[in-house]
C-alpha cells in the first residue's frame, strides 16, 4: 500500500485498462498499466475527476492487489453502474471483471463489467453526481427568540375558545 505521500505525487497507482488494444496503445507511449481482465484487491482510495469531454465527472477507485496499487477510472455507463450497485467500502475486498464487449443488432457495442463484493449490503463510498449529505450538510445557525413579557392584568380576554 503507498504512503499519503505517494498519492500527493500521484504516482501510486497504475490504471486498470483491460482491452489489449488500449492497453498496448497505452504502453507504446511509454506508460505502464494493468490489462489483467479480472482484479481481486482492497479499497484504499476513492476520488472524481472530470471526464474526457470535460462535461461531467467520473469516479475513480483504487485498489491494493497482489501487484500493486491499481486505479479503475469507472468511466464506461457498465462499469460506473456496477460500482454504485455494489457500493464497496474503503477498506473492503472486490472483484472486477472486464467481459468483454457485446454486440447488439441496431444497438451500439458495448464494454459489459461485473463488480462483486465480500457481502451483501452496501458500503460509505459517495459516488459522483449523488447528493452527499456530509459534503451539503450546512451546520445550523442559533436563532436567539425573545418575547416581551405580558402582564396578565394587560392581557386581552379571550372567550372565543371551544371548550
Amino acid at each position: 500500500m503507498s504512503t499519503l505521500e505517494e498519492r500527493l505525487q500521484g504516482s501510486s497507482s497504475i490504471p486498470w485498462i483491460p482491452q489489449i488494444d488500449k492497453a498496448t496503445k497505452f504502453r507504446a507511449d511509454g506508460k505502464d498499466c494493468n490489462s489483467d481482465e479480472t482484479l481481486i484487491g482492497v479499497v484504499v482510495d476513492h476520488f472524481t475527476r472530470d471526464n474526457f469531454n470535460g462535461d461531467g465527472r467520473i469516479d475513480v477507485i483504487v485498489l491494493a492487489t497482489d501487484k500493486g496499487e491499481v486505479a479503475i477510472h469507472c468511466g464506461p455507463t457498465v462499469l460506473a453502474n456496477q460500482m454504485r450497485s455494489a457500493a464497496p467500502a474503503f477498506g473492503e475486498k472486490i472483484g472486477v471483471k472486464y467481459l468483454g464487449t457485446v454486440s447488439r443488432s441496431g444497438s451500439p457495442d458495448y464494454h459489459d463489467y461485473r463488480v462483486v463484493t465480500d457481502r451483501s449490503k452496501g458500503g460509505q463510498i459517495h459516488w459522483a453526481g449523488e447528493p452527499d449529505a456530509v459534503a451539503d450538510y450546512v451546520e445550523p445557525q442559533k436563532q436567539e427568540v425573545r418575547h416581551e413579557a405580558v402582564d396578565p392584568q394587560d392581557a386581552p380576554y379571550v372567550d372565543d375558545l371551544p371548550f
